[in-house]
């Protein structure tokens, strides 16, 4: 017989919460590469529920942050219910606006709530980010700062733009999962 004492259950208890743990990063991980995926195939409703749980754990993720940020704002664009599009601007601009919390130094974020905020009407708002974007800009932009470059030239239909600027982030980083 077994015999299980006080250390034998608080080590057993230790590692069934390490377990516990491990596999909701594992979770996580598997989330943060299927939420790309679909959004990369343009399935933006099946991305943002996942984005979602991504964020219920980690509502600090910068990364999970901008795809919601951006899916949001092309569900927006499609949307045909006039309250859910509201809602899903509001969204789009609540996930920039945390960006820029978290990344108060970069421009990429100032960019990507100025270009929210134009597609959206509000260009007196626009303004100071875009102008924040462009004091923030380093003369060699970063590859977020060229990511969402790119992503906002897609968005505006400047597809030749986007190829240079996708290009630019291959030719810098060859192993560049995220460039289009």
């Amino acid at each position: 017989a077994l015999a299980a004492g006080a250390p034998t259950v608080t080590i057993l208890s230790y590692r069934a919460i390490q377990h516990q743990r491990l596999l909701g990063r594992l979770e996580v991980a598997r989330w943060k590469e299927e939420a790309p995926r679909l959004c990369h195939d343009e399935r933006f409703g099946q991305a943002l529920p996942i984005l979602d749980r991504i964020l219920e754990r980690n509502p600090d993720d910068p990364a999970a942050l901008q795809i919601r940020a951006l899916t949001r704002f092309r569900l927006a664009s499609e949307e045909e219910s006039p309250d859910r599009r509201v809602e899903l601007k509001a969204g789009a601009l609540e996930d920039a606006t945390h960006l820029i919390r978290l990344e108060p130094r970069a421009s990429w974020p100032y960019r990507l709530r100025g270009c929210f905020f134009g597609e959206f009407g509000r260009t007196g708002e626009a303004e100071p980010d875009e102008a924040a974007a462009k004091a923030r800009r380093a003369a060699d932009p970063t590859l977020q700062d060229l990511d969402i470059d790119g992503t906002l030239a897609l968005e505006a239909g400047r597809f030749e733009d986007a190829v240079e600027i996708f290009t630019r982030i291959i030719l810098q980083q060859p192993d560049a999962s995220g460039a289009r």
